[in-house]
């Protein structure tokens, strides 16, 4: 299972680099665990992408998971990111694949996701 998780991983970042070139992953490409995704997209409403995503049928987070509903929303790991952790920390979306993840969930993610990053991005002052 971890071996096809990570092979899901590695195409959702080959296509997030030819879709989003300006988004981040969040984290060591090699050190992470195989069902985590959290990426950042810079100027992006993480909260507001979140909302847009579930009505298109895609669950994912902000935060951690063990955040609880009363903590402050933005995650403690992703504002401890040197170089872009302010930057970050209301802009990243976090994904968990599991068992029944296919590799057209990820394609579905990669065709909606720009579309979301443009809709939820902060109005310019």
């Amino acid at each position: 299972e971890q071996i096809r998780l990570q092979a899901f991983q590695q195409h959702f970042f080959k296509k997030l680099k030819k879709n989003l070139p300006e988004a981040y992953i969040n984290g060591s490409l090699s050190e992470r665990v195989a069902n985590n995704i959290n990426i950042c997209i810079p100027g992006m409403d993480g909260e507001y992408a979140v909302l847009l995503l579930d009505r298109r049928g895609v669950a994912c987070s902000t935060s951690s998971s063990c955040r609880t509903l009363g903590e402050n929303s933005s995650s403690y790991v992703i504002n401890a990111l040197e170089n872009r952790g302010e930057m970050c920390a209301g802009s990243s979306l976090r994904f968990t694949m599991g068992r029944g993840t296919r590799k057209e969930d990820i394609d579905k993610l990669m065709r909606l996701l720009p579309e979301v990053a443009s809709l939820a991005k902060y109005p310019k002052p």
